[in-house]
């Protein structure tokens, strides 16, 4: 209770004497008992609601909050500002501790052992999910080890991240710290749904090979992601029953080190519900000039695939995961400085019977003048996206693009490359002018071209000549054969500019093309 200030408890003295002095009053006038005793509960109660009116105006703002709303703004504070709020006063700690799902059952970024220890512990039996757990110091790691083995049963969630641990230059130290960890993660898991392990430099002082991760005690295990490994490191053995209901792995090397790619794709062998994988490693050995006879690849749920490469991810490798361009799968190459046949490699995965390709340079802080590879294999109902960022445009000459009958494309890579683009089989053509054709730009060769669809922006229509640009586009960056029997043109929304003197234009600039059956001209209204 909070202390009441000097003034208000002379104030409730006066009431209550007040209260005194009526009741004897009431016994000298000599009224009857009941009339007495209707007075005296009237007097007390009144005496009590000016108490409770006194003590509220004594109390403190923060204090007068409900506990609904003390709750709300408790769950909007990091963990350290939870374990304070819940040591402030009585009130704030019983509500606090009453709510362990909503305050203590999500633990992140916790650097100290002790507040793991009491968040754990506040959060009683609920199962807990711990995200962002450093790990590092000779002392910090063994008491980090004996926390999580005492709760590792109800853990739903696990994500650590490995800290440099070289401390004084240690070696044994290390080794308790390493063996403490292992003696934790070996501990059985039943709540487990997720494990990470982040190796921020690479230590390799935890050894998988050698962990029995969880006893095979984690039934809802569908999330198993280790980055950084060293040199020493080893993958864990994925045939074991604890991680044949993964849906998501993630493996990754830290810089310089190499991979197994066989080893690889040979534990997939195990994961018959894995939808995503992903691989970063610097490079890759042992790889096969051929896929590997008796690995079934890729799993059939199998959706999503990262393949991460600092230096180059040779054709082996790419055929070795996509051996059939995995028309239903979700590709994503993270090439850092590749060669030219690294590139064509991704692009023969990428155009492996799609049927349509975007191809689009743009310039932004993240491609940083790269390549947008965009391919729509279409089957039926089904497509698939599957999305490349090159840095260098030379690698799409000369190659061979195959079945590809639908081809978008932009002025801006026009404008870029230092030769004539094949494609032989396209028989729909998109151009988006984002751009003006500058006169070095290059043409493309469409052998079977049908149907040109030329998209203008205002960037090209604010330059004054829409038209110029589209007649150009035709005479000189588009060589087709006689079989051009239609061609669109359409510009995006918010231009300034007169649409039916722009119609007559590209009409008059067109209408005596010899091939051309119809032209059509409207606006294009982008959803």
């Amino acid at each position: 209770m909070a202390h009441i200030p000097l003034a208000n408890q002379r104030a409730l003295r006066q009431a209550v004497m007040d209260i005194c002095s009526d009741i004897l009053l009431a016994t000298t006038e000599q009224a009857g008992a009941e009339d007495v005793s209707k007075a005296l509960i009237h007097l007390v109660h009144s005496a009590v609601l000016e108490s409770c009116r006194l003590r509220n105006d004594s109390m403190a703002v923060t204090s007068r909050l409900p506990p609904e709303l003390l709750i709300a703004v408790f769950t909007l504070l990091p963990l350290s500002g939870r374990i304070v709020t819940s040591h402030v006063c009585h009130t704030w700690r019983r509500v606090s501790l009453e709510q362990p799902a909503l305050l203590w059952s999500d633990i992140s970024g916790c650097h100290e052992p002790w507040m793991l220890d009491l968040a754990l512990q506040h959060s009683k039996d609920i199962p807990a999910s711990i995200r962002n757990l450093h790990i590092g110091g000779a002392n910090v790691g063994p008491t980090v080890g004996f926390i999580l083995q005492r709760h590792m049963r109800r853990i739903r969630v696990l994500h650590l991240v490995l800290d440099a641990f070289v401390m004084n230059d240690d070696p044994e130290a290390d080794l308790y710290v390493s063996h403490m960890l292992s003696q934790a993660l070996e501990e059985p898991a039943p709540c487990l749904e997720a494990f990470s392990a982040v190796d921020t430099d690479g230590g390799g002082w935890l050894d998988f090979r050698c962990i029995n991760l969880f006893r095979g005690g984690a039934p809802r295990l569908h999330s198993l992601s280790i980055l950084g490994l060293g040199e020493s490191y080893g993958l864990p053995d994925l045939s074991t029953p604890v991680f044949n209901k993964l849906r998501r792995l993630q493996l990754g090397g830290a810089e310089d080190i190499t991979m197994s790619s066989t080893q690889i794709a040979s534990a997939l062998q195990y994961l018959p519900l894995l939808q995503f994988l992903g691989v970063e490693f610097s490079n890759y050995r042992d790889l096969p000039t051929t896929h590997p006879p008796g690995i079934v690849f890729p799993p059939k749920e199998l959706t999503h695939i990262v393949i991460s490469s600092c230096g180059d991810a040779p054709t082996s490798l790419i055929r070795m995961f996509c051996p059939d361009g995995l028309p239903r799968v979700d590709v994503l190459f993270r090439l850092g400085q590749p060669s030219l046949e690294c590139i064509s490699s991704a692009l023969y995965v990428l155009s492996h019977e799609a049927s349509q390709m975007d191809i689009v340079y743009r310039e932004d802080q993240f491609t940083h003048s790269g390549l947008f590879v965009r391919t729509v294999a279409v089957d039926g109902t089904s497509r698939s996206y599957r999305h490349l960022v090159m840095r260098l445009l030379p690698a799409i000459v000369g190659h061979s693009f195959r079945p590809i009958e639908c081809l978008r494309i932009n002025a801006a890579l026009l404008n870029r490359i230092s030769e004539t683009l094949s494609f032989p089989s396209v028989e729909t053509l998109t151009v988006v002018l984002d751009e003006p054709l500058a006169p070095s730009a290059h043409a493309i060769l469409c052998e079977d071209l049908r149907r040109v669809h030329i998209i203008a922006t205002p960037k090209v229509i604010a330059d004054g000549s829409p038209s110029a640009h589209v007649h150009a586009l035709v005479e000189r960056n588009i060589r087709y054969s006689d079989k051009l029997a239609a061609m669109q043109l359409n510009w995006e929304w918010g231009s300034d500019i007169d649409i039916k003197e722009l119609a007559e234009q590209v009409v008059i600039d067109l209408a005596e093309d010899p091939y051309l059956e119809w032209v059509d001209v409207n606006p294009l209204q982008w959803e």
